[in-house]
């Protein structure tokens, strides 16, 4: 995926982010990070390993799928939104609206390019959420998470 980022893009966004965790080392501002995920009893198990001559069963169970919506800071506080239903751009919005009423101090949210934190009804809200010192800081495209770490411990 390296090949599809733009460089330029990529390094202006490197230098942004390393300025941000210089800032939240001087206690100017805090950094937190976004992500949703899921849960259920019914595990994705493309294939399985045994030693030969064995034979697992694996019995998954139905469940329902428990969808997380997270913003976490480097000194492990998280807030959660749990819901049945799938995370969309309304619901992200009404989690974020949520949590920008605990901030503070200037925080700036690290956002994923995901189409539910790209859409309209969210793009709608950044105006609304600076006024309140919430800053979304959208990833460079294919960024990952040992790029972030490593950028955070060369400070």
């Amino acid at each position: 995926m390296k090949g599809k980022q733009d460089p330029i893009i990529y390094q202006e966004k490197l230098k942004q982010l390393k300025e941000l965790y210089l800032l939240e080392e001087k206690g100017e501002l805090d950094v937190c990070y976004v992500d949703e995920s899921g849960f259920s009893l019914e595990p994705c198990i493309p294939y399985g390993w045994q030693a030969k001559g064995e034979y697992t069963k694996l019995l998954p169970q139905k469940s329902k799928r428990l969808n997380v919506f997270g913003i976490i800071n480097k000194q492990n506080n998280l807030t959660s939104f749990i819901s049945t239903h799938n995370f969309d751009s309304k619901l992200v919005v009404a989690c974020i609206d949520d949590f920008s009423k605990t901030i503070t101090n200037k925080t700036f949210l690290i956002i994923d390019n995901a189409s539910i934190h790209t859409s309209n009804i969210f793009k709608n809200k950044i105006e609304e959420w600076k006024k309140k010192g919430l800053y979304i800081f959208y990833l460079p495209t294919y960024l990952n998470i040992a790029q972030i770490t490593c950028l955070q411990h060369s400070i």
